[in-house]
């Protein structure tokens, strides 16, 4: 699971520069005699805030990481290995890649094994069903709007007319249609002030916390104006992204094979099941656990710190892991499923001050899509570390370790470069500012 986390007053950001690729979408048209069809009615923009608080709280995440114990223990894709594997009761390698899953072990082992994956599977199609439902039924049927879209539309006095008024024969009803488009939209205006905050203190001093926020992170509109290209093209791109996809292969990856890794570490497999049940239980406790400690290091601390500490922890957990010890295992169980919900959650905090909400959805998003189309080399981990080195984990999680110990470092070092000149570009600014208010004629 990854937790998305953005700063409010998206449509309010500062922009630091512009692109000529921005600008009103027009849809083209290779019709040379014009469109026949007659213009759709338009659809009011709806605010979160005009939809009920029972509708817009819907969100249901469920998740798992490894069904691979039950599945392995009802014998699925045991066929793939040899005879004395399967008389000995041990996985091979073709096995152990294919089945890839975490959570509903607990509820498997607490019903004597007679929650079967068959009947599992079978309850959660209860869950697209109610999606389908509630979406059809509660739901809103238009999609929520940005304050930024919500402000641009009741501020557009063209709003005020359309196509449906030529349908109307009495000018003085038609007048009055207008003149409540009107109303609505002024009302729409207020209540999105009011929401803000940006009247009286408390919406001063909201204005003074995201302030300070965007002040402390220090890298607060770096790409902010820029088109999705552009951004994309940029270092603050490339590196974040190749440290996404390091970092997410290692945490699949241990995920995927922390019972086979234990059992060659701790030479025990009944310490391994144990490590493991430990895994099962501490990883969804873990990231409850640590949401509100991740909101006050993201909010009262500076990217490049953010990033220093999610370099030394995979660091540490990198070198934990590979040490013979149930004590390590422990500790690093304790600090991967800590890690876990802080890493991904820093990601798309980065991506949001970094390049903004303007293009949020398509940077953040392709970012994820390129980690998760690479994570499939995990499949070549798992031959490397299964057949290549017998079953050792530790020169593949020594590999993966390097490979993101250098990536972080190159990260880090370019972030903490570019917000030490952002920096001093707005104490440059402030000081001309400052000049040009005292001096508003140039004279001395």
């Amino acid at each position: 699971m990854s937790l998305h986390r953005v700063s409010s007053m998206s449509s309010y950001e500062h922009v630091r520069g512009s692109s000529p690729a921005r600008g009103e979408h027009r849809k083209m048209s290779f019709n040379p005699v014009g469109t026949w069809v007659p213009p759709a009615a338009k659809e009011e923009p709806v605010g979160a805030y005009e939809v009920s608080k029972a509708k817009r709280i819907a969100g249901i995440v469920f998740g798992y990481a490894a069904l691979k114990p039950v599945l392995i223990e009802e014998g699925v894709y045991s066929e793939s290995c040899a005879t004395e594997y399967r008389i000995k009761g041990e996985t091979c390698y073709e096995q152990e890649i294919r089945a890839i899953f975490l959570f509903y072990r607990l509820i498997y082992t607490a019903s004597g094994r007679a929650f079967t994956p068959q009947k599992f599977f079978l309850v959660y199609l209860v869950v697209p069903i109610f999606i389908f439902i509630v979406q059809c039924s509660l739901m809103p049927k238009n999609s929520y709007k940005t304050v930024g879209e919500l402000v641009k539309h009741a501020q557009n006095p063209a709003n005020d007319i359309d196509a449906t008024d030529q349908d109307v024969e009495d000018e003085d009803q038609l007048v009055h249609i207008r003149e409540e488009r009107r109303a609505h939209r002024q009302e729409v205006v207020s209540e999105v002030t009011s929401l803000l905050g940006r009247k009286g203190e408390q919406g001063d001093k909201q204005q003074q916390q995201e302030a300070r926020k965007k002040q402390i992170s220090g890298v607060w509109g770096a790409l902010h104006g820029y088109s999705a290209v552009q951004q994309i093209k940029s270092p603050w791109f490339i590196l974040i992204t190749l440290f996404t996809v390091v970092q997410m292969t290692r945490i699949n990856f241990f995920v995927a094979t922390i019972r086979p890794q234990y059992e060659y570490l701790l030479q025990s497999h009944e310490s391994a099941v144990r490590v493991n049940n430990f895994f099962d239980v501490a990883l969804p406790l873990g990231g409850v656990a640590s949401i509100p400690f991740i909101g006050l290091i993201l909010d009262n601390t500076s990217t490049p710190f953010v990033l220093s500490t999610l370099v030394v922890l995979a660091t540490v957990i990198g070198i934990l892991g590979v040490i013979p010890s149930i004590g390590a295992a422990y500790t690093n169980i304790l600090l991967f499923v800590l890690y876990r919900p802080f890493y991904y959650t820093a990601v798309s905090d980065y991506a949001a001050k970094v390049f903004g909400f303007h293009t949020f959805g398509k940077v953040y998003g392709l970012i994820i899509c390129l980690a998760g189309l690479l994570n499939f080399s995990q499949s070549a981990l798992d031959a490397l570390m299964h057949k290549q080195f017998k079953g050792d984990p530790v020169l593949v999680n020594i590999l993966l370790l390097l490979v993101a110990l250098l990536v972080g470092l190159i990260l880090v070092g370019y972030v903490y470069r570019k917000s030490r000149s952002m920096a001093r570009e707005n104490l440059e600014e402030e000081a001309e500012e400052a000049t040009e208010n005292f001096f508003p004629n140039g004279n001395g």
